[in-house]
């Protein structure tokens, strides 16, 4: 750790100058880093750490341009940006140079605009992904909240992602008008899904559940809190086809009585923990 005495940016120096040719993993979620450092840091990162595998940046406060010298590197297979300045070109470059990419969070990433173009780029670059989280993407500040979901489509767009067969993980958290067909097709296409998380949908009805439930096999996961257009019905029809499902959360959707929800655990389904909280 740096003394008072040696400066943050001299300290990351070196340590990256030590380890650079054997560097695989590297933390430094949450760090609070002068803009300075951060570019001398990254810098150093994107020009000397070519093994470097793994890299969590979660949180890191620093100005857009300090992420782009992260596009010199090429054999990532993890990459957590939550909450970070990078910016939409400067992520796509990073996608195109890191073919391997198997798990990439750019949840709560205010600069990025685009989500259909960065899914077209991890479908094209990156075949092996297998989770990638979403949540809360930013709405393009250019157009107005959607009132029809074609004009919502053209905002949260995520099919290009079936082509991405090994595909296990997907958060879309928050991201309210996603086109229910498109999630149905994802799934089709990506029968190894395990983990969805669609808090606060717009979109998703029991009809659409039910064509998802017929195509996820290995589905565990399901987080479905603030959706407006489910019913019991569908809860039903999910649970009765996804026998591998262990966590169910339908918490806050309008159509939802939680005492039916308790009863329909306690009597059918008692290994799985669904929540369905409504205040």
């Amino acid at each position: 750790m740096p003394t008072s005495k040696e400066p943050l940016r001299r300290a990351a120096e070196r340590l990256i100058n030590a380890a650079s040719s054997h560097l695989v993993s590297l933390s430094i979620g949450c760090w609070r880093l002068e803009d300075d450092p951060a570019v001398a840091l990254f810098g150093l990162l994107g020009s000397q750490c070519r093994l470097l595998q793994e890299l969590d940046l979660q949180s890191v406060h620093v100005e857009q341009s300090a992420f782009e010298p992260l596009a010199g590197l090429s054999q990532l297979e993890s990459l957590n940006l939550f909450g970070t300045a990078i910016g939409q070109e400067t992520l796509l470059r990073v996608i195109e140079a890191n073919r391997r990419l198997v798990h990439l969070n750019i949840a709560c990433c205010l600069n990025l605009t685009d989500l259909k173009a960065i899914c077209d780029a991890l479908a094209h670059c990156c075949p092996a992904l297998e989770s990638a989280n979403f949540w809360r993407f930013p709405l393009n500040s250019s157009i107005e909240r959607p009132l029809s979901l074609q004009h919502a489509a053209a905002i949260v767009d995520i099919r290009s992602l079936r082509f991405c067969s090994s595909l296990k993980r997907i958060n879309c958290g928050f991201n309210f008008y996603t086109n229910p067909s498109d999630l149905v097709e994802l799934c089709r296409q990506c029968p190894l899904i395990a983990v969805m998380v669609f808090t606060a949908n717009r979109t998703l009805t029991d009809d659409h559940l039910a064509s998802i439930a017929k195509v996820t096999p290995c589905l565990e996961y399901f987080e479905l809190a603030g959706n407006s257009k489910i019913s019991l019905q569908g809860v039903l029809k999910l649970l009765l086809e996804c026998r591998h499902l262990k966590y169910l959360d339908v918490s806050h959707c309008l159509q939802m009585n939680s005492s039916l929800v308790r009863s329909l655990k306690r009597n059918l389904f008692p290994n799985v923990t669904i929540k369905c909280y409504s205040e």
